[in-house]
């Protein structure tokens, strides 16, 4: 048994060196949207594109008002705000009417949502929605639950011309105050930095030629995103057929981003940031709502790939229960 808990402890090891390796080479190239700031301020007088900022919400009166008090605080000198009312049953509508938007409100536009269709869920047909009404030239998906600094929209917009980006993910500062979110959110962070070839993205990007050898499928599953601020240019949103081609994907963000990638060979290109100085964004209040967010977002996050599936999850135990046994010793021995 002890040879047993010492293989078992050095298979521990090895995979928290190699998620440690993964990170700092993460990191490396996971820049900040805070970095071009400067360069945003520099530019102020030059012509900027109009940028649709598309808001989905429903029954969200509990967090509604900081995000749109935000949004329209925006320094970007060119933007439209778009918030699709779906069907709340809350104050979220009226929250908004107080704010100033209204159906009639060119650059505050509240818009009620239609009936969902069959074959949708309800958040990719409120986006689609959204899009349908856009005149932007970019288009910025955010949740309700985010808030922006007023220097975020024009930061996302530098650093996505300077990468030449179709698609860039911002992952804002995840907000935590009960014991549940404090315990489970972090997970996200670490599945994405730890666990996703960030920086194998960013060099096949660099070096075309070995990217045009790599098949459509293979780069697919290189691709993700964070659905907390997705900033399209609007072209490759319709090219890769916006929400519509991912219209009963529960987790909308990774599949977004996954389509992009899949076209990197075509010239299209996905970054993926560090927005936490800029976006935060608090996604749950109470544990029901991380159960209930963690246990339906999960699986599917991984669509058909089972087997990579059961290899993370038997990681993420494996690693958390040696840090569960050594917590239990340390009780043990008080």
């Amino acid at each position: 048994m002890s040879g047993f808990i010492l293989a078992y402890h050095c298979v521990v090891i090895a995979l928290l060196l190699a998620a440690l390796a993964m990170l700092a080479v993460n990191l490396r190239c996971f820049a900040s949207l805070n970095n071009v700031q400067q360069t945003v301020s520099a530019k102020a007088a030059d012509p900027s594109p109009l940028v649709s900022v598309l808001v989905p919400a429903r029954n969200e009166a509990k967090r509604i008002a900081p995000c749109v008090r935000s949004l329209l605080a925006q320094d970007y000198p060119r933007l439209e705000l778009l918030v699709l009312n779906d069907h709340s049953e809350d104050e979220t509508e009226s929250i908004l009417r107080r704010l100033g938007l209204g159906e009639h409100n060119p650059a505050r536009r509240l818009i009620q949502g239609a009936a969902l269709p069959p074959g949708w869920t309800g958040k990719n047909w409120a986006c689609h929605q959204l899009a349908q009404q856009a005149r932007g030239a970019w288009l910025l998906f955010t949740d309700a639950d985010t808030e922006h600094a007023p220097g975020a929209l024009a930061s996302a917009q530098a650093h996505a011309q300077a990468a030449r980006a179709d698609l860039l993910s911002a992952w804002p500062r995840l907000m935590t105050k009960t014991w549940s979110e404090r315990l489970i959110i972090p997970v996200i962070h670490i599945l994405a930095v730890a666990f996703y070839p960030h920086a194998l993205l960013a060099w096949l990007q660099r070096h075309p030629e070995r990217l045009r050898r790599c098949p459509p499928s293979a780069l697919r599953a290189l691709g993700g995103a964070n659905g907390q601020f997705l900033f399209f240019k609007k072209t490759a949103y319709d090219a890769i057929g916006g929400h519509a081609a991912v219209r009963a994907h529960l987790v909308e963000d990774v599949a977004l981003g996954r389509e992009i990638a899949a076209r990197l060979g075509e010239g299209m290109r996905l970054v993926n940031c560090d927005g936490s100085r800029l976006v935060e964004c608090r996604m749950y209040l109470r544990f029901g709502e991380v159960w209930e967010g963690f246990t339906k977002n999960i699986r599917p996050a991984f669509e058909d790939a089972i087997a990579v599936w059961w290899i993370i999850g038997a990681l993420q135990l494996c690693l958390c229960g040696c840090r569960a046994s050594a917590v239990s010793r340390r009780w043990k021995s008080r």
